[in-house]
């Protein structure tokens, strides 16, 4: 123990003496944390979050490549290391020096960036602050021991060089440290897979945005285990004394000895993409706890009218809702949105959906087909929607933020879902419903009915839209495909395809001898008799495109007689903007309360903070289509 000992005393000793060592372990990271951190972190959690993660990495692997693999090499070439020989110590308490030794110098660095971040920028203390230190500590063991294994099978420093800078900027680059994985093209992020760095940024981000504990990133912890065992032996075996002693080019092969545990891994991956999943979550997790500020807009509120106020986002929710606008000093670090002339009221949800093809609703459709389907409502402003059956996939992707999806429920007969065609069956079924669907109905429903739904707290939805899209398809006039927001979220192609069905009348109506007018006279009767009123479209079915159909239904609804207000509060599925609530919501041009078209003239869509990259949206679903 005592040759252990001296050697992490003597090492540390020297070590402090090397500008080197300095240099990459607090200079150069420090230098780009204020760089990145001025442009990127200036009052916003989720810009620090990633300078932090970034300069953490590049400790890591400044300290492990360069500061243990260089000045391994540098020592045996100086004859530093011929002097050792001569003590009857073996390789081993030296290169154990060299790991201790960088992890000791490193960790005060990776102290004082997340105080910094903390005390300049305002970035949150992590919650699981040993989580933290136990995965950065097995980061720089790993790397270190990797550094020895390179400067165990180069035979000079040009070699130990090009072979340091191949591994690091590949990492660097390719790990998420500097660009989030997920705006990668997809081989580069199944070929990231391969790199220990990208599970040590994985492990450092989840820990410091999602609280996530050591346990629950064990896999990326077991390898970088594997790894610094693993390298160390291999160190230990081809250790040399003297620069003279040289080592055979196959040597260099090693190293891919040392890269098996997360060759596995990436092998893994490839097929699970379990990690890419949870890169691209995590990048959105970090979406969410931007800052932003919206300024001097109307503001919907429960009372049914619009109040002018501005409103402060932040870490995902409504942090303050300003009567006035504040001092400066609130708002100068964040993202400005000018709100004059625009409404601000909560994300709108669809109670009805069916995924599947509104051209061919009988037929197969694939899953990349559906999620593009489900981003449309997320273009349109909805953030919440209801679907039969065969939804619990996509909620899934939605729940863990695989994908940018809008909220999904599943529901269906089991969750009391009924459809009903006639009054009587309308009668019938209340006592067995929950959400009744009349959109089927054609004859006028009597007020004795409404009278008993209203009692029975049954709520009943009119999906108006489906019906006026039946009447088109009998016409084979496609009148709703000329919508600006559905020409928005349509592909071309599947437009005009559905267009020309629907002109040659082959598209069958989902509401038969459909009657508009016999529909609203419903709706407006049930409004009036205080019949609980759920909005949904139907999206889905035949003429009714996933979407923007929810800004007709609204259109619809007020045609009826149901006052803005009521309908507004429907299509919103009853939620309101209060301080500390969370931050999903639509910012539209005008005021839907004076003209109900305003809806579909969205010009912001949040939801929980992040606000939806709309002009993108769609990118990722129609390359794939290509």
């Amino acid at each position: 123990m005592r040759p252990y000992l001296a050697n992490i005393r003597i090492n540390l000793k020297l070590t402090m003496r090397d500008r080197m060592v300095l240099f990459f372990n607090f200079a150069f990271p420090l230098v780009f944390f204020f760089i990145f951190g001025q442009i990127f972190g200036r009052g916003d959690a989720s810009g620090i979050t990633q300078v932090i993660s970034m300069v953490l990495i590049l400790g890591v692997l400044g300290t492990g490549l360069f500061g243990a693999g260089l000045r391994a090499v540098q020592e045996r070439e100086q004859n530093i290391l011929r002097r050792f020989k001569v003590a009857p110590i073996s390789a081993a308490p030296l290169l154990v020096a060299s790991l201790v030794t960088g992890w000791v110098t490193y960790l005060p660095s990776a102290l004082l960036f997340i105080l910094l971040g903390h005390f300049q920028y305002g970035m949150p203390i992590p919650a699981q602050p040993f989580s933290l230190f136990a995965i950065l500590s097995l980061g720089v063991i790993a790397f270190r021991a990797v550094g020895l294994v390179i400067a165990s099978v180069v035979n000079s420093m040009q070699e130990s060089q090009v072979l340091v800078q191949l591994l690091y900027l590949p990492m660097l680059f390719l790990s998420g440290a500097t660009f989030p994985l997920g705006l990668l093209p997809n081989w580069l992020q199944i070929a990231a897979q391969f790199l220990p760095a990208t599970y040590l940024n994985t492990g450092i981000t989840a820990i410091l945005v999602r609280n996530e504990s050591l346990a629950e990133n064990a896999w990326p912890a077991t390898a970088l285990a594997l790894t610094t065992a693993v390298s160390m032996f291999i160190s230990t075996k081809l250790f040399r004394w003297e620069k003279e002693e040289k080592i055979s080019a196959s040597a260099k092969l090693w190293l891919l000895a040392v890269f098996a545990p997360f060759a596995v891994l990436g092998v893994w991956q490839a097929q699970s993409k379990e990690t890419i999943n949870k890169s691209k979550a995590l990048t959105r997790d970090i979406q969410r706890i931007r800052t932003t500020f919206i300024r001097n807009a109307r503001v919907f509120d429960d009372s049914g009218s619009a109040r002018a106020a501005s409103l402060l986002i932040r870490n995902g929710k409504i942090e303050e809702i300003y009567a006035t606008e504040p001092a400066k000093s609130v708002y100068e670090k964040a993202a400005v949105i000018e709100g004059a002339g625009k409404t601000v009221l909560p994300a709108l949800a669809d109670h009805l959906v069916e995924l599947t093809d509104p051209a061919a609703p009988a037929g197969p459709w694939k899953r990349d087909d559906v999620r593009r389907a489900l981003a449309a409502y997320l273009f349109s402003g909805i953030t919440s929607v209801a679907v039969l059956e065969d939804g619990d996939k996509f909620a899934a992707e939605a729940r863990q933020g695989e994908r940018l999806l809008p909220e999904i429920t599943v529901t269906g007969a089991t969750a009391g879902f009924v459809r009903v065609t006639s009054a009587e069956e309308l009668a019938k079924r209340v006592a067995d419903a929950r959400v009744i669907d009349i959109s089927g109905v054609r004859e006028a429903i009597p007020a004795a009915v409404l009278r008993d739904v209203s009692k029975s707290g049954v709520a009943l939805l009119p999906a108006l839209v489906s019906v006026e899209a039946s009447e088109q398809a009998v016409k084979g006039a496609p009148e709703l495909l000329e919508r600006g927001l559905i020409q928005q979220v349509m592909a071309r192609p599947r437009l005009e395809a559905l267009r020309r069905l629907v002109q040659s009348r082959k598209l069958k109506p989902a509401v038969e001898q459909a009657n508009l007018g016999v529909a609203s006279v419903n709706l407006r009767l049930a409004s009036a008799e205080g019949v609980r009123l759920v909005m949904g479209t139907g999206s889905g079915r035949p003429l009714v495109p996933h979407g923007p159909a929810i800004h007709r239904e609204l259109q619809l609804w007020t045609a009826a007689g149901v006052p803005a207000p009521v309908a507004l509060r429907a299509a919103t599925g009853g939620l309101v903007l209060r301080k500390g609530g969370a931050a999903t919501l639509l910012v539209v041009d005008g005021n839907p309360l004076a003209d109900i078209s305003a809806t579909e003239r969205v010009s912001a869509v949040f939801l929980k903070g992040e606000r939806v990259p709309r002009s993108t949206l769609f990118e990722e679903y129609d390359e794939d289509a290509k």
